[in-house]
């Protein structure tokens, strides 16, 4: 898939797992995160999920922000951890790879709405664990912190 250009309603799994956690977040300038977005952190600052080495996806975008004309922390974002269901990676681009059912293995992560098996040769952050893969996307357990 390609990333968000609107905002996105992205499924949670009610009871899949401890009380969920929310935490409102600087953003990192020059971005806007989508609500439904897989956001990630790197150096305290959250940005739409991107193939970036160095982040770790933190959960979904609560409310859409707009931080493309802002510096690094003008505006925050709320992020609310829990099983989501994203887009699975398609097969034979680069190293694009749909993930496959491996329960509790890391996926990564290709944009703001869709995971990979692999880390890309190095290129990609982890985005969660896996939780389930259906036929039309994957669930990923997305943790704060």
């Amino acid at each position: 898939m390609a990333a968000l250009t609107q905002e996105r309603n992205t499924l949670m799994l009610a009871g899949a797992g401890p009380v969920v956690r929310q935490i409102e977040i600087e953003v990192k300038g020059g971005v806007r995160i989508f609500t439904g977005a897989l956001v990630s952190v790197k150096s305290n600052l959250a940005r739409p999920g991107t193939p970036e080495t160095g982040a770790k996806g933190w959960g979904r975008a609560e409310k859409t922000v707009d931080n493309r004309l802002g510096v690094d922390g003008a505006v925050k974002v709320l992020i609310r951890e829990g099983v989501y269901k994203f887009a699975n990676s398609p097969a034979g681009i680069d190293f694009i790879d749909p993930v496959t059912f491996h329960i509790g293995n890391p996926c990564y992560i290709v944009d703001d709405q869709t995971v990979g098996k692999t880390d890309g040769g190095g290129t990609r952050s982890e985005a969660g664990g896996i939780f389930r893969v259906d036929a039309d996307g994957v669930w990923v357990d997305l943790k704060i912190g």
